[in-house]
Formats: C-alpha cells, sequence, structure tokens
C-alpha cells in the first residue's frame, strides 16, 4: 500500500481527534535497493534503508567533508540496529507485558491499518484487479449522453418530475427513437457535446475519474442507462465499443496500479468507514453524566493526559469509585476500561473544548478501534506488523529503546557516592586529566590576497567576527604525549601547532597550509578560549562525575552488547556492492 494510502488512512482513523502520524523525514530512494548486508543469511539490509539511517541518525552532517565515510558508519549503524530487533523477538520480549506496555498504542494503529489493508484496500488493489484492468487498458467505449441537472434545494417533487422525464426518454430510446432528437425535446446539447449528443470516447484512464465514467464504461453495446447523482441525471447509451493495441502488461502493470490506486483508495477508505461505524449501534447507548462530568473535570487540567491520567484513573477505582460512563449492547466503559482504552488503544488528541459530547466521541472512538484491533488479531495479522523487520519507523524505533532498555540502561550500576569516587581513582588520570585545549576564530580562503585584506581590516580595529562574511571555528587538543587533534570535527589540525603558541586574544597570519581535499590555504586565525594541562580533583569534577560515570558505563554496556550480538548472529557485509553503490554517486569508496 502506497505511503499516501496509509496517511489517508490516519486521517481518516483520527476523527476528530489528533493521532499519532507516523512519517519518514526522509523518503528512502526506492530506486536504490541494493542488498549491501545480510544477518544469519535471510535479513536483507538494503542501500535505500541504509540512505535512510544515514539521515535519520545524522551521520550525513557528522561527516559533510567525507560522505563516504558517513555511508560506511551508517552500514555498520543499521546492522546493529537489525540485530537489536532480531534478538529482541529471539528472546521472547515481544511477549512480555510488562515491558510493551508503553508501545500498545501504536501497535493497536498498525494493526487497524493492517486490517484495512487486507480486508477493504487489497480487495480492490491485488495482482488479479490489476491484471483484469489491464484488459480493459485498450478498450474505448463511444456514447451518447443527456443530462438533467438537479435545481438547487430542489424539492421531492421537482425531484419526482426529473426521475419521470428521465425515464420517458429512456423508454423512448428503448423502444427505437433516435436518441439526439428524443434529447432535443428535453434539453438543448451542451457545449461539451455535438448535436448528436456523442460524448469524447471513454478511455480506461478517463473512467476511473468519476462515478459516472466507471459506469458507463462498463456498460455493454446498445445499452441505455439511468444514473443519478447528487447533481444530476443522466441518460446515457453506449453505440460501441472499440478496442486499441496497448504495450505488454510487464510495461504497464505498475502504471495500472497506481491509477487503481487513485480509483480505489477513496472507495474503500469509505467502505472502511462505514464498517467501523456500524460496530457500535449510537442509539443503543446510555450514557452515565455524572462520570461524563467527572472525565470532563479531569480532562480540562492542564497536560492531564500527558503526565496525571494513569495515576487518577487507577486512584479513583482503587477507591471504589470506578464509574461506568456508557453501556451499549456488547460492553461498557467503566474507567479502569477507559485507561485501558487511552494506554492501548487511542491516544487522546488535542481536543478542544473539552465538552462531554467530545469525550464521548474520543471514547466511542477508542472503542470502535479497539473491536478492529481484536479482529486484526483475530486474523493473526500482528505478525505482519510486528517482528524484525518492521517497515514502522515508530515501532521499529520504540523496540530498539525498549531493547537498549533491557541491555544496556537497567544495567548500568547506580551513581553512588563510594562508586563515584571508586570511578574517580581509576579512572583519574585518563577521563579526569585535563588536556590543553585551544578555541580560534579563523579566516580562511584559498586567496592569500583575501587573508591579507582580513589582516589589514583587523589593524583598523574592525572586529575579528566581522572580516569576512563565513568566520570558522576551530578547536584543537594537545595530548599528554604532545600529539595534537582536532577536536568534534573530521578534520587534520591544520593551525593546531601555530594555535597553542598564541596567548590570549592574540592573533596570527596569514598562516599557509595544504588542506587535503582543498589545497593551498591561508588563515588569519585568533586566539578566543585557552585552557592550561592539568590534573583535576575529585572536587573539581564532583558536580559533572555522575553524568560522566552514567555516559562511561553506558558506552561500555553498548559496545559490549554490539559485540555479543556480532559474535551471536552472522553479519556479512557486502563491500563490493556498497563501493559501486558509492561510485555511481560520485564518492570514493574508502
Amino acid at each position: 500500500m502506497t505511503h499516501r494510502v496509509r496517511c489517508l488512512l490516519r486521517s481518516a482513523l483520527q476523527g476528530l481527534l489528533a493521532l499519532t502520524v507516523l512519517t519518514n523525514g526522509h523518503a528512502q530512494d526506492t530506486s536504490r535497493q541494493s542488498i549491501i548486508a545480510r544477518i544469519d543469511g535471510r535479513y536483507p539490509i538494503s542501500f535505500a534503508e541504509v540512505q535512510q539511517f544515514l539521515y535519520d541518525s545524522h551521520l550525513i552532517y557528522k561527516y559533510p567533508k567525507n560522505r563516504a565515510k558517513a555511508y560506511q558508519k551508517a552500514v555498520d549503524g543499521k546492522v546493529v540496529n537489525q540485530l537489536k530487533l532480531i534478538d529482541f523477538f529471539a528472546l521472547g520480549l515481544d511477549k512480555d507485558e510488562e515491558l510493551l506496555r508503553g508501545i500498545k498504542r501504536e501497535i493497536s494503529e498498525e494493526l487497524v491499518v493492517r486490517y484495512y489493508e487486507t480486508q477493504f484496500y487489497e480487495k480492490y488493489m491485488n495482482e488479479d484487479s490489476v491484471k483484469s484492468a489491464y484488459a480493459d487498458v485498450g478498450k474505448e467505449v463511444v456514447y451518447q449522453q443527456v443530462t438533467l441537472a438537479k435545481p438547487q434545494s430542489a424539492s421531492p417533487e421537482d425531484l419526482a418530475s426529473l426521475r419521470a422525464r428521465a425515464t420517458s426518454v429512456k423508454n423512448q430510446i428503448d423502444g427505437g427513437a433516435d436518441f439526439a432528437e428524443v434529447a432535443k425535446d428535453y434539453t438543448p446539447a451542451s457545449d461539451s457535446a455535438r448535436s448528436d449528443y456523442l460524448m469524447p470516447p471513454l478511455t480506461w484512464r478517463l473512467s476511473l475519474l468519476s462515478d459516472l465514467s466507471y459506469t458507463i464504461f462498463r456498460l455493454p453495446v446498445g445499452e441505455v442507462r439511468i444514473i443519478e447523482s447528487t447533481e444530476s441525471i443522466s441518460i446515457v447509451k453506449v453505440v460501441a465499443v472499440r478496442k486499441r493495441d496497448v504495450a505488454p502488461y510487464e510495461n504497464m502493470k505498475e502504471e495500472i496500479r497506481k491509477a487503481l490506486d487513485q480509483r480505489y483508495v477513496d472507495v474503500s477508505l469509505k467502505e472502511f468507514e462505514r464498517t467501523k461505524q456500524s460496530l457500535i449501534d449510537e442509539k443503543a447507548l446510555a450514557w452515565n453524566r455524572e462520570a461524563l462530568e467527572q472525565l470532563v473535570q479531569w480532562s480540562g487540567i492542564p497536560h492531564f493526559y500527558d503526565t496525571g491520567y494513569s495515576d487518577t484513573l487507577r486512584n479513583a477505582v482503587s477507591r471504589g469509585r470506578n464509574l461506568v460512563v456508557v453501556t451499549y449492547p456488547n460492553g461498557k466503559v467503566d474507567l479502569s476500561e477507559y485507561l485501558r482504552l487511552l494506554n492501548d488503544v487511542l491516544k487522546w488528541g488535542n481536543v478542544s473544548p473539552i465538552t462531554q459530547e467530545n469525550v464521548k466521541k474520543y471514547i466511542l472512538e477508542a472503542v470502535r478501534t479497539d473491536i478492529l484491533v481484536k479482529r486484526a488479531k483475530a486474523l493473526n495479522l500482528e505478525r505482519d506488523i510486528f517482528h524484525a523487520q518492521t517497515n514502522n519507523p515508530v515501532l521499529r524505533n520504540e523496540i530498539l529503546r525498549l531493547y537498549d532498555f533491557q541491555a544496556i540502561e537497567a544495567r548500568i550500576p547506580l551513581a553512588t557516592g563510594k562508586a563515584l569516587r571508586e570511578f574517580y581513582e581509576a579512572h583519574k588520570e585518563s577521563m579526569f586529566y585535563q588536556l590543553a585545549k585551544v578555541n580560534l576564530y579563523a579566516v580562511i580562503d584559498s586567496s592569500k590576497k583575501v587573508v591579507e585584506e582580513a589582516r589589514r581590516k583587523l589593524k583598523q580595529n574592525v572586529p575579528f567576527e566581522k572580516l569576512a562574511p563565513e568566520i570558522f571555528v576551530k578547536t584543537y587538543v594537545r595530548g599528554r604525549d604532545g600529539a595534537m587533534d582536532t577536536f568534534l570535527e573530521d578534520e587534520p589540525p591544520y593551525l593546531a601547532e601555530r594555535a597553542f603558541r598564541l596567548k590570549l586574544h592574540e592573533t596570527a597570519g596569514p598562516i599557509e597550509y595544504i588542506d587535503s581535499t582543498k589545497g593551498r590555504q591561508y588563515a588569519l586565525i585568533k586566539c578566543v578560549a585557552l585552557r592550561g594541562e592539568r590534573q583535576l580533583s575529585y572536587e573539581d569534577v564532583e558536580k559533572t562525575i555522575a553524568e560522566v560515570f552514567t555516559k562511561y558505563h553506558r558506552a561500555e554496556l553498548t559496545r559490549a552488547t554490539e559485540d555479543f550480538l556480532r559474535k551471536k548472529y552472522t553479519v556479512t557485509v557486502y563491500a563490493d556492492v556498497l563501493n559501486r553503490e558509492l561510485e555511481s554517486m560520485g564518492l570514493r569508496a574508502q
């Protein structure tokens, strides 16, 4: 099913409530489906998925000067994520009800989508329907038509008179009268028809544009039919059906599929919506005004459905005030059930104003959705959406979050005073030794004259930040062994040696150096921050060491988890395929 259809369905599911819309920030390049890696020989990872991860993880921005490296990092990241997804299900975490509590709404929404796909959309959109449509692609229908417009605000008597006129026209034509001659007695030829009331030939594509055209296209030769719509009553007669040559099926099936999608998405959505509305007979509902007033009062509390609703509803139930909000022929919604609907089935959206009517609308929508979820589960559709290769970005990210919680976050040691002291002693010479660091502003250009002009402006007291349209910020650190490196940037430390010779606020330049990608460059630099080298005491780091402690253990556990997964499962990366894809994009493989 197309992304457009899924968005339309979610829009239809919302009603007046704002449900979460699942979107990808960057659409995958579906033309690139080369398999870059496989896990255990049966879990493929495509280049399109790697591209998606590249943008979702912001790696494309982390390595702006080395996109090939960014792609290789994306392959690694995508592989690790897929390993976690596989292991989540291998460990049976998908059966842990307590763990899944936070994502049940997302699962419910996807189940309803899948139910719609299988029971409504795919009834019209499948391989058989595409093949059937192909048989009609070369068909052209020649027909005559006369249209009787319905007056605005027409009374029942007006409509009855119009239908009688249409029936009279049809009866005369069925009796052998000339279509055009009969039609002239009732209405002049329209601008879109000739005097013989022959319309432009109706092709298969045109037949998909309206219900009227769709009906006419499927009439046999010689058929006379009255077709009524909300705006008019048409009398049509099929004069002839012609056939023309078309391209082979394989060349046209995707084009046909797209055209059918345009036709049947609305049809299937309307059918789905009618079915959903029929699940509850609203005339048989019995509402409890006291319970509704209580829900309205709670719902009006700011951010109630973000933070407070769960404790409030549980407390009411535990105190014996499990009020019944509504009863219907097959069930009821009390406060405990209302809590379940909120947690597991349907999110409370941006409802305004908070009124009893809008609370009712939410409850009815949630109950109907819950019925559809149960029907989807009965059809075993959960296996289609909740698995290691799910395409749903929200479910995928939630599964990864839950896996990380189990494998990493839950295993991070508590940051007690004793643990922090021991951590400091164990790592003080590596993690709590302050390296020398310098921060620079820099004017950089391939033209020495540009940099010299900036130097001249500086001597005329122009602020350094205004010397050029673009001022670069560079940070360098010096290791205990004297080695210099660039801080938080994927670039060699071209200016580090000269930078560490500057005093605070001192400038230097033009400095000439060779950039590995840009060639000869010139720079004018200014030291804007300078930090000396020294051993930090526990008192120096006491306010931040807990954060460092947690971050350290998270990184260690993450590394150990990834190593474990790579040993547990067989990962095969096709470097030649990746390099070929990169070269096709003008990128040099690493």
